[in-house]
């Protein structure tokens, strides 16, 4: 059903990512240029909000435990390692840093929330590290801590060509589907499993 509401962010169509926040009961999204917004389904009404961090965070996933959305960003400064986390409160319109007690040297490129393990479950595509990794980062102690698993492969690629990640509540498991190819991670167990990748033409 195409919606019709009262107005939409400028550059909505160029965002990367909006997260649904349960609590709230609204979706929030991140315009490069004017900021912070607010979808109300039921009212069919885009909020600006006032106020964003340096760095324009995006928002990544929606925690349960907390009831606020987690977000990623970069405040510029070059001597911060790794990235920088936010939560986001709807109704203060409030960022607030969250505190890392270590920190990785390089961003992970893909985010979702693992509700079995109460962790955020990040996916390094590799790059300055040395291949592909599987990091969990524990967002009541800010303690990001290293896997063991065999992490697949996906390249980096352009927009259209990146795969997609989401955590998948009945299966528990954190999904990440593109490039011809679905894995899942059960990071229960610290294991990444196949389900579908077609067939290689060599």
């Amino acid at each position: 059903t195409q919606m019709h509401p009262n107005r939409e962010p400028p550059g909505l169509s160029v965002l990367g990512q909006m997260i649904y926040d349960v609590d709230s009961d609204v979706t929030i999204a991140v315009d490069e240029v004017t900021g912070v917004w607010a979808y109300a389904l039921q009212a069919d009404t885009w909020t600006a909000k006032a106020f964003t961090p340096a760095g324009n965070p995006w928002p990544r996933f929606y925690d349960p435990v907390s009831g606020l959305v987690i977000a990623t960003g970069d405040d510029g400064d070059p001597y911060t390692l790794g990235p920088e986390l936010w939560s986001y409160e709807v109704e203060t319109d409030t960022w607030t840093p969250i505190r890392q007690a270590n920190r990785l040297a390089v961003e992970p490129w893909k985010y979702a929330y693992d509700a079995s393990v109460d962790r955020l479950v990040a996916y390094d595509a590799g790059g300055r590290s040395g291949g592909a990794r599987t990091w969990l980062f524990d967002l009541r102690t800010g303690t990001w801590s290293g896997t063991s698993a065999v992490t697949p492969e996906f390249s980096y690629g352009w927009w259209g060509t990146q795969p997609a990640i989401a955590y998948d509540e009945a299966a528990e498991r954190t999904v990440m589907a593109g490039q011809g190819r679905s894995v899942a991670y059960d990071a229960t167990a610290d294991r990444w499993e196949t389900l579908f990748e077609t067939a290689s033409e060599d």
